[in-house]
């Protein structure tokens, strides 16, 4: 029964550190990004329900992040901002870059059937 009570006494504090030092690079995700997600999600229900109170529940590791991402944010935090960097592909690139693909895919399926018809002509005489 002790080690279920040790085991229980485990501060998220102390799972942060253990997460941090072993997965460095998983405390971004699965840490620092869900905070700011939440603090973003409650901040829109409030503005799209038009409410003056929200209630959220987050979990216990999560709370100083969603705290301090709710009192640091300026007002400027976007979802796209959450979700990485924008594609600096503009529409057009992506228009013409997808032309070109059909085109060279319509063309070579285009000779295929060329061939297999002239292969076709061929077996016949």
């Amino acid at each position: 029964m002790p080690q279920q009570d040790e085991k229980a006494a485990v501060s998220p504090y102390e799972l942060y550190e253990k997460l941090s030092s072993s997965y460095p690079s998983l405390l971004q995700p699965l840490v620092h990004e869900r905070d700011m997600f939440m603090a973003w999600s409650l901040k829109r229900s409030k503005a799209v329900n038009k409410s003056k109170t929200v209630v959220g529940v987050i979990g216990k590791g999560h709370m100083n992040g969603v705290v301090y991402a709710l009192i640091s944010d300026q007002g400027d935090l976007r979802f796209r901002d959450l979700v990485g960097r924008e594609s600096s592909e503009t529409w057009a690139s992506s228009v013409v870059k997808g032309l070109v693909r059909d085109t060279v895919i319509g063309l070579a399926l285009w000779a295929l059937y060329e061939l297999l018809q002239a292969a076709a002509v061929h077996i016949k005489l």
